[in-house]
């Protein structure tokens, strides 16, 4: 599982997301019935010392600030016409958009098949990796929780709903009262 790095300069926005506070007060059970499935959890900004913000955009946008990101794994319904993939990158009709000069616009795709996740390259220019080895372009690779993937310089990590509970709870259960 991912662990987070519990530094003292490490903040976090509970405001948003309401998965946020919901990992800090609802149980296991009810926190994955009511937000199911798998996400990809996002350190930006990683320099050592640096002040990080927990936070999401709608609709899967991810902003470059110094902050931790989750995007959930799921199509936007204004997205990309590609039904069976899941794309991240650069440009704006992307499911999840990274704003950041190394992603391309259109950089990798994740697809799911069963129970199982895969990423591909999208012929990025930069690269994208699964725990440090680089992809072929469009070659989907399997994708196992915990994986570390990296998009050019953003690494992230694949949790699904119990996982990303339990690393909310583990990085920011002492910090929400000084959130809210």
């Amino acid at each position: 599982m991912l662990q987070p790095d519990l530094s003292s300069s490490l903040t976090w926005d509970f405001a948003t997301p309401p998965f946020a506070q919901d990992a800090l007060t609802l149980s296991s059970e009810e926190f994955t019935a009511r937000h199911p499935g798998h996400y990809l959890v996002y350190m930006l900004g990683n320099e050592q010392g640096s002040d990080f913000a927990f936070g999401t955009l709608e609709g899967g946008r991810l902003g470059m600030s110094r902050t931790l990101s989750v995007a959930p794994l799921q199509k936007r319904p204004d997205g990309n016409p590609f039904a069976m993939m899941i794309t991240l990158g650069r440009a704006p009709n992307n499911d999840i958009e990274v704003a950041s000069g190394d992603i391309s616009k259109f950089h990798a795709y994740l697809t799911q098949i069963g129970t199982e996740w895969r990423l591909a390259d999208a012929g990025s220019s930069f690269g994208t990796f699964v725990d440090g080895e680089r992809l072929r372009q469009s070659v989907p690779t399997p994708i196992h929780e915990g994986s570390v993937l990296s998009f050019a310089s953003m690494e992230a990590r694949l949790l699904s709903s119990a996982s990303l509970q339990a690393f909310l709870r583990a990085g920011g259960g002492s910090r929400a009262a000084r959130a809210s």
